[in-house]
């Protein structure tokens, strides 16, 4: 077994639980029965239960870790997870790997307990440095960026855009952009509103086919300011429905609108943000050109 290291609490959208590393390999997440007992309110024993019962189920080191009778007792109780006398009632002191937390949860058959294990997952588990792109649209929205900090303050951006470099007419037709995006709400038709304002933004930079970067970069920013990734859930919900026996094709409708739609926090963050980049974009999209 790798040296376990608990690295102090962790807090995932109101989850409080031991950050611990290793035992499964270096620099991979952990987590004890224990804490999944008290995220799902379970009792423990129930939880140890469940695992005894389906022991078979979860390979050593790789999906589970006991740690009664290890030298790691001692660091349980000196971060006071546990004191001597429940290390010496309890049979087991079970530790989980993420996939080891997967098989568990399919035994619980619990949806309560897969949301949170994909918050898990997401704010926990999977933790990586985002990939870098550096396509046109990462470009644009650097350059507009380094402007907006140049400049002190974006309604000095807005009035260099709007004053030097652009006539009366192009003048109104900003003011017109600029209501549209501030009327995208986050209402019954967010989907079909954000789709015209990323379609008109691409088109402003001159090409229709800037869209799919652009949607890009909005998946991007969404990922990293709420910590989660998204192909990771596409994949979890299609392994999910297959051992549910849902037919491939439906599966194969899965994709990452599907995933926002289906939770309201996804759909306020994803309209939050389109009107941000594409109000970027048409503040200073002019002045790229001069």
């Amino acid at each position: 077994m790798n040296k376990l290291i608990v690295k102090g609490i962790k807090n995932i959208d109101g989850m409080k639980f031991h950050d611990i590393e290793g035992g499964f390999g270096e620099g991979k997440k952990a987590i004890l029965a224990k804490e999944i007992a008290s995220i799902h309110k379970r009792e423990l024993k129930e939880i140890n239960r469940r695992i005894n019962d389906n022991r078979k189920r979860f390979k050593n080191g790789v999906d589970i870790i006991d740690l009664k009778g290890t030298e790691f007792e001692v660091i349980l109780k000196h971060h006071g997870i546990y004191n001597q006398n429940s290390i010496n009632r309890s049979d087991n002191l079970y530790v989980l790997s993420e996939r080891g937390y997967a098989k568990l949860l399919k035994i619980l058959e619990d949806d309560l307990a897969w949301e949170q294990y994909d918050k898990l997952v997401d704010g926990y588990f999977n933790m990586r440095a985002k990939k870098k792109y550096n396509s046109t649209i990462d470009v644009l929205m650097g350059t507009l960026q380094e402007m907006k900090v140049m400049q002190g303050e974006i309604e000095e951006a807005k009035k260099i855009a709007l004053g030097a470099y652009l006539t009366a007419e192009e003048v109104r037709k900003q003011v017109n952009q600029m209501n549209e995006i501030v009327k995208v709400t986050n209402n019954l038709k967010w989907r079909e509103n954000t789709d015209k304002l990323l379609s008109s933004t691409a088109y402003l930079l001159g090409d229709i086919h800037y869209i799919a970067d652009l949607r890009r970069k909005v998946y991007e920013l969404m990922e990293d300011r709420l910590s989660i990734d998204f192909n990771n859930r596409i994949t979890r919900r299609t392994k999910r429905m297959m051992s549910e026996g849902v037919c491939k094709s439906k599966r194969d409708k899965i994709n990452l609108m599907t995933i926002i739609s289906e939770e309201k926090r996804l759909i306020e963050v994803y309209v939050s943000i389109v009107k941000e980049v594409c109000m970027l974009f048409k503040v200073g999209a002019y002045k790229i050109e001069e």
